[in-house]
């Protein structure tokens, strides 16, 4: 922006070096944001998503994405390859948004929205749980189409399993998909409708 630019004042009289010194950042209440991210990967033609145990409150042993928190300084896109090394310990890998979720109640502890990221590894990537992820899993990915064009899903790993039901529909414009979950089961906040999205559109077995 040219300095002449800067220089303009607005209805009140200010420059806009006025504005910024006055302006009062509280007068918008600011919702939190995180980064959640799922990871898929085909072993023996099967697809698998990774999870974690929550290790904390709220949801505490419950399964969830791996994500976490955005912290000063980050682009959300950092703050999702920072959350995935810090709780999975797998990096190197690209990433790529593909939806925002901000129904008011997502999370109990305030008012929070989330970046979901999107990414496929290769079978032998390895994962292990740390920060406040007490455990790491594959889980195996089942899906049945009903008569009603729902989805049912399963996710199965070592003897826990977590469902949902959906349906699935493509944006007229963009060709995404997105679906819109009827049932669930297991999940932590609404991971559930996260899933359903990435599945979706991870271009495996959707």
């Amino acid at each position: 922006m040219a300095a002449d630019d800067l220089a303009l004042h607005d209805e009140c009289e200010l420059t806009e070096e006025e504005f910024l010194a006055l302006y009062d950042a509280s007068r918008w209440p600011h919702p939190a944001l995180t980064a959640d991210i799922a990871v898929f990967r085909q072993v023996k033609g099967e697809t698998q998503l990774l999870m974690v145990r929550r290790g904390n409150h709220p949801y505490k042993g419950a399964w969830a994405l791996p994500g976490g928190f955005f912290e000063p300084g980050e682009t959300i896109e950092q703050t999702a390859v920072r959350e995935l090394i810090e709780e999975t310990g797998i990096e190197g890998v690209s990433l790529e948004l593909f939806g925002i979720y901000s129904t008011p109640g997502r999370d109990p502890r305030d008012w929070v929205a989330t970046a979901a990221f999107l990414a496929v590894v290769p079978e032998g990537v390895v994962a292990r749980a740390g920060d406040d992820a007490d455990a790491v899993r594959w889980f195996s990915i089942a899906t049945e189409r009903g008569s009603d064009g729902a989805v049912d899903m399963t996710l199965e790993a070592d003897g826990v399993c977590l469902k949902s039901r959906f349906t699935v529909e493509v944006a007229p414009t963009t060709g995404m998909r997105k679906t819109h979950v009827s049932a669930h089961e297991g999940f932590a906040f609404d991971h559930y409708a996260i899933v359903a999205d990435a599945w979706a559109n991870c271009n495996l077995d959707a």
